[in-house]
């Protein structure tokens, strides 16, 4: 048989084949949104064990995450540790998330210490850039991270400096840092008139995707407007616009629909503001 055609066909086998896993990830995506998943689970657990192409089982494992997040499913993240022992996936990769997914738990530091990991093992790249920006964002949606805001963006502006979403997260540090110079020079006050007169404002899970609950506190009964806002300052959505008594409220952001970002959410009542930060990671 020529060359020729053997060549040919070895291609056209390969074609087919690139066709068969693709059309697998569909289904696993088509389960994910249909509620399957179990059967997403599998499929995708199968691309990654079979390694049916080069950059088959980084698609799956990009596609785990979204199914951790419709889930929270602790065996994804099983399978994602294993992945990440075994090197079916790229290590940086599965490191990256692996972080994403633990990033949704209330615990933080093993979270924290893939990050740095990605970044150290990854001097100057794609992959050390997204691990500080999901570094730079975790520290900046936790106050008690707040001390350490500065040390992934100093690495981000050093090696990646013209990069827009670099220049995004120095922009929110320079909100930061206003902010809390100016809350330092207001005078100081009871703690007692804190309780009784003063707004607050919280949401968990902080990050969070693709929902999160804001919870706030009105000293007083009267109008009440919650707004959440994208980075430019535009409205996204108004979650509550009526009559409150006093006391704790609740109210659910649904953010399927929008991109990862941050968001602002505003609260107006009694003729005072409060506006707090949520990261909205996907």
């Amino acid at each position: 048989m020529a060359p020729a055609i053997l060549l040919s066909r070895q291609n056209l086998g390969g074609v087919e084949k690139d066709k068969e896993w693709r059309k697998s990830l569909q289904t696993a995506v088509e389960d994910r949104i249909n509620g399957q998943y179990d059967d997403a689970k599998q499929i995708l657990h199968k691309l990654i064990a079979t390694n049916p192409a080069p950059e088959a089982p980084t698609f799956a494992a990009v596609e785990f995450l979204q199914l951790y997040r419709a889930t929270l499913d602790d065996d994804i993240i099983r399978l994602t540790r294993s992945n990440l022992v075994e090197k079916r996936v790229p290590e940086a990769v599965s490191q990256l998330l692996l972080a994403k997914m633990l990033s949704l738990k209330p615990e933080k530091s093993e979270t924290i210490d893939l990050l740095n990991a990605v970044a150290a093992s990854n001097p100057a790249t794609e992959q050390e850039k997204l691990a500080l920006l999901d570094l730079f964002h975790l520290y900046y949606a936790s106050p008690q991270y707040a001390s350490s805001l500065n040390i992934p963006l100093t690495s981000l502006l050093k090696n990646h400096p013209d990069d827009p979403d670099v220049k995004e997260a120095l922009w929110l540090s320079n909100i930061r840092q206003s902010n809390s110079a100016m809350q330092k020079a207001e005078p100081a006050k009871e703690a007692t008139q804190l309780f009784s007169n003063n707004l607050t404002l919280e949401n968990y899970p902080n990050p969070f995707n693709p929902s999160t609950i804001i919870r706030y506190k009105l000293p007083t009964d009267g109008m009440v407007s919650l707004k959440v806002f994208d980075i430019l300052g535009r409205a996204v959505t108004t979650l509550v616009a009526e009559f409150k008594t006093a006391g704790i409220h609740e109210a659910r952001f649904d953010a399927t629909m929008i991109s990862s970002g941050i968001y602002f959410y505003r609260l107006d009542a009694g003729g005072k503001s409060v506006v707090e930060r949520m990261v909205l990671i996907k």
